[in-house]
Order: C-alpha cells, then structure tokens, then sequence
C-alpha cells in the first residue's frame, strides 16, 4: 500500500469572582466513563429526543503532534507501531505525523488523526488500552473522534431523495461535536451554555451516503474573557480515509446567570401572542367549588391569558392557573379571576399586574408567536 495517498483504499467500518462572574477551571473528563460510551444523551446536546443525535461512539484521536515524552509513552504502554506514522520534527523535541496534509488544511495545527487513517498503519487507536493511554496523555483538551449517524430515513435531513449527505446536516453534526466536547472538558451542562457565535465551511467533495463518517473535533484556540470564555473549534469530516469537509466554529462558552440576561426579552403587558399552530396549548384551571378543569389557550400575554371552551369557575371566583406545557409539564402561574366574553374566557392575576413574568417569557419564547396586532 502506498501510505502517501490516504484517499485510495477503502475504509474499516465555578468559583463566584466578583460581581457575580464565575471562573470555569477546565478538568478533564473521566476517561473511564468518556471512551466506553456508545451513544450519547440527547439533553448534552441541546436536544429533546434520540431521533436528532447524530454522533456517537465518541473517542480520543491520536493526536498528529506529539512531544517526545508522549510519543515514547504510546509505544511503551501500547506496543503500537505508531513510527511508521511518525517523524522527528526538523527542531526535534516533537514527533509530527507524517501525512498531515492529509487530514488538516493547516499543517502547524495539532489535529487528531482520524482512527479509519490509523488503521491503514495497522494502528487500532480504539482498543481500551490505547484509549487509556491517551486520556493519560491529555494535560489539555485532546482531540476527539466520533462516528456521524447517517440514516437515509431521517425525519427532517431526508424529506428528499439525496445520494449524498445534506451539508445542512454535517453542519448540525460539528454543532453536536462541539456541544459534547466542551461539556466532556470542564464545563457543566446547566451551569454554563454553549453557544455558536460564527462557524466558516469547507466543503471539499460530496459527502457520499453510503460509506461511514467519522468526525474529527480539534480545539484551534481558547480564550479566557471578564464575562464569558470562547474556543474554536474545527471539525473534519472524513470518509474512505479522506478529508471530505471541514467547519470551524467560534463558540462562547456562557455562565447561565449571564446567559439568561441576555436571552430576556423586554415585553410589555399589551402585547400579545398566540400559541404556534403545531402545538397544544392548555392550561389547569382549579377552582375550589368545581376542582380542576383543562382548557384550550388561544391568546397569552404577561397581564392576561384567553381560553376557549366551556369552563365552570365562577367569574367572581378566584382560581388557581398552570400553564401545560406540550411536554406535559405544568407551570403554576398563581391565582387569577376569569371574566366572560362569549367565545372566550379571559383570566387576568388576582392581587398582582401581571402573571409571572419569568414563567410566561419563557412560556412565549417557546411555544408561541406574535399575533401581529
């Protein structure tokens, strides 16, 4: 096999500082827990259902420079040929692999060697024993290597016949990536987010649906600001031992107090929305004398919420409100009193302006649209 050309064969299947900022130390991830995994939750990801993960078997990449001290510790604790991989830098003191320019666009930048390119040099860097070595190895943030879920009978990237993969999905794909990894490095999810503020493609041949992906997530460089930190990240795809794509991502990294003010949305009382067309929108109506009704919501705004049906409260009668969510999940609003207006109800808060605004903004923002009026 000739190994200057990797594209010819085919491939094996917080501290409080002041003023309320946080300090997020990065350690590491358990490597016993990390590299065992096979498929990866969907909440780490930002998503609700298994249906919308797309990467799996997550895994540490040999990365494509290696100190001296490193290098000779993979051989010593694998017994893997990893020289005919490598060579002595002109400088010495670091070992490079030798086809970098097969599988970055950057030949300075450490990368992590995708494992289908390994196994070309008979080099399994998957086997338990070399995955512990690595994560022996990572004094900062390794590379790692995923295994894309590419199903031709996925929901929304295959409404279409395609014979190769939608771009729109490998940029969902390096999101997934990028949330995992920095989730998996020091950042707990819940206490910071994870955002995309700018991410830059390179799509060098069609991505074909056929014939497995594996990602590559490399850390390009991290930074640490007075509110929030960044990184940026690349990440390759490969297929058949060639780089087939890369996208680069700039990502804060939020603490959530932080996150919340600058996702709240300044609304007034008098404006009003409507609950978009594809959900279910309801809400518990308790009253002592009648006990607890469920009613469809047509309009809701932080002063008043409008339903439709029949409802038995009185409308001199104090009721207890939980909005229900599509997910079933009620959220208690407090005590209100129902007015009749014919084809609707309106219930306003009894004793206070406006219902909880925390609640009913994020009630909005998650299911419902302006009504434009």
């Amino acid at each position: 096999m000739n190994k200057d050309d990797l594209t010819n064969t085919p491939c094996h299947e917080h501290t409080e500082l002041e003023n309320g900022e946080q300090s997020m130390d990065i350690q590491m991830v358990n490597s016993a827990a990390f590299w065992k995994k096979t498929s990866i939750e969907p909440d780490l990801l930002h998503k609700n259902s298994c249906d919308d993960v797309l990467i799996s078997s997550p895994k540490y990449a040999l990365p494509s420079i290696l100190t001296s001290a490193q290098y000779h510790q993979i051989i010593r604790d694998t017994g893997s040929e990893i020289g005919k991989m490598f060579v002595l830098s002109p400088e010495g003191g670091c070992y490079i692999f030798k086809y970098l320019k097969n599988i970055s666009a950057v030949s300075s930048e450490r990368v992590g060697i995708p494992h289908q390119v390994a196994l070309r040099f008979g080099v399994d860097t998957q086997t338990p024993q070399f995955q512990e070595t690595l994560s022996a190895l990572a004094d900062d943030i390794p590379p790692f290597s995923f295994t894309m879920k590419n199903s031709a009978d996925h929901y929304y990237f295959y409404r279409k016949d395609h014979e190769h993969v939608p771009g729109t999905m490998l940029i969902e794909v390096a999101r997934q990536a990028v949330y995992f990894s920095t989730y998996q490095t020091g950042y707990e999810r819940g206490t910071v987010s994870v955002s995309l503020s700018a991410l830059s493609g390179d799509f060098l041949t069609y991505v074909e649906l056929m014939y497995p992906v594996e990602i590559t997530l490399n850390l390009i460089e991290e930074k640490k600001e007075p509110r929030f930190d960044y990184r940026s990240y690349r990440c390759s795809f490969f297929q058949r031992g060639k780089r087939v794509a890369d996208i680069v991502t700039e990502t804060p990294i939020i603490p959530m107090n932080l996150f919340q003010i600058i996702r709240d949305i300044p609304l007034t009382p008098s404006a009003r929305f409507k609950p978009l067309e594809s959900k279910k929108i309801e809400v518990a109506v308790t009253t002592e004398k009648v006990g607890t009704e469920i009613i469809r919501v047509s309009l809701i705004s932080l002063d008043e919420i409008a339903t439709v049906g029949k409802c038995s409260a009185p409308a001199d009668m104090t009721s207890e409100l939980s909005l229900i969510t599509p997910g079933l999940k009620k959220l208690d609003i407090g005590p209100a009193i129902a007015s009749d207006h014919g084809h609707m109800t309106v219930w306003r808060p009894a004793g206070t302006e406006t219902f909880p605004r925390n609640i009913i903004k994020e009630f909005i923002k998650n299911y419902c649209v302006a009504t434009g009026d």
